[in-house]
Protein backbone atom coordinates (compact mmCIF):
# COMPACT_ATOMS: atom_id res chain seq x y z
CA UNK A 1 0.00 0.00 0.00
CA UNK A 2 1.57 3.58 -0.59
CA UNK A 3 2.06 5.71 1.64
CA UNK A 4 0.92 9.65 2.26
CA UNK A 5 3.97 11.12 0.34
CA UNK A 6 2.98 8.62 -3.02
CA UNK A 7 -0.74 9.43 -2.25
CA UNK A 8 0.56 13.90 -2.24
CA UNK A 9 2.65 13.33 -4.93
CA UNK A 10 0.06 11.26 -7.30
CA UNK A 11 -2.61 14.22 -5.97
CA UNK A 12 -0.34 17.48 -6.89
CA UNK A 13 0.55 15.35 -10.21
CA UNK A 14 -3.17 14.96 -11.29
CA UNK A 15 -3.75 18.76 -10.18
CA UNK A 16 -0.91 19.59 -12.01
CA UNK A 17 -1.97 17.96 -15.25
CA UNK A 18 -5.76 18.71 -14.85
CA UNK A 19 -5.30 22.58 -14.47
CA UNK A 20 -3.40 23.53 -17.60
CA UNK A 21 -6.15 21.42 -19.55
CA UNK A 22 -8.74 23.15 -18.18
CA UNK A 23 -7.41 26.63 -18.72
CA UNK A 24 -6.39 25.62 -21.99
CA UNK A 25 -9.96 25.03 -22.60
CA UNK A 26 -11.35 28.02 -21.20
CA UNK A 27 -8.26 30.04 -21.82
CA UNK A 28 -10.58 33.51 -23.15
CA UNK A 29 -12.87 33.21 -19.54
CA UNK A 30 -9.46 32.46 -17.44
CA UNK A 31 -7.08 34.65 -18.59
CA UNK A 32 -8.75 37.64 -19.28
CA UNK A 33 -8.04 39.36 -15.73
CA UNK A 34 -4.33 38.56 -15.93
CA UNK A 35 -4.75 40.21 -19.57
CA UNK A 36 -6.20 43.21 -18.31
CA UNK A 37 -3.74 43.50 -15.46
CA UNK A 38 -0.77 43.73 -17.87
CA UNK A 39 -2.44 45.59 -20.38
CA UNK A 40 -0.87 49.16 -18.69
CA UNK A 41 2.65 46.94 -18.62
CA UNK A 42 2.49 45.83 -22.35
CA UNK A 43 1.63 49.01 -23.48
CA UNK A 44 4.22 51.16 -21.86
CA UNK A 45 7.11 48.82 -23.16
CA UNK A 46 5.42 49.46 -26.35
CA UNK A 47 5.62 52.79 -25.75
CA UNK A 48 9.55 52.69 -25.34
CA UNK A 49 10.57 49.90 -27.54
CA UNK A 50 10.45 50.88 -31.10
CA UNK A 51 11.96 46.93 -32.96
CA UNK A 52 14.98 49.00 -33.60
CA UNK A 53 18.34 47.27 -33.50
CA UNK A 54 19.57 49.71 -30.84
CA UNK A 55 16.70 48.79 -28.70
CA UNK A 56 16.91 45.05 -28.73
CA UNK A 57 20.73 46.09 -27.52
CA UNK A 58 19.77 48.22 -24.63
CA UNK A 59 16.67 45.83 -23.30
CA UNK A 60 19.47 43.37 -23.82
CA UNK A 61 22.13 45.21 -21.48
CA UNK A 62 19.28 46.43 -19.23
CA UNK A 63 17.36 43.43 -18.15
CA UNK A 64 20.42 41.52 -16.41
CA UNK A 65 21.61 44.69 -15.01
CA UNK A 66 18.64 45.11 -13.11
CA UNK A 67 18.19 41.56 -12.59
CA UNK A 68 21.55 41.80 -11.34
CA UNK A 69 21.50 44.46 -9.20
CA UNK A 70 17.70 43.78 -7.28
CA UNK A 71 19.75 39.83 -7.26
CA UNK A 72 22.78 41.96 -5.34
CA UNK A 73 20.81 44.04 -3.19
CA UNK A 74 18.58 41.77 -1.57
CA UNK A 75 21.51 38.95 -1.03
CA UNK A 76 23.45 41.36 0.58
Amino acid sequence: MPGGAAWLGGATATVGAVLPAAASLWWQKAWAPLRRALLVPVRAVKAVHGGSLGDYALWFVTGPAVLGAGWGLTLR
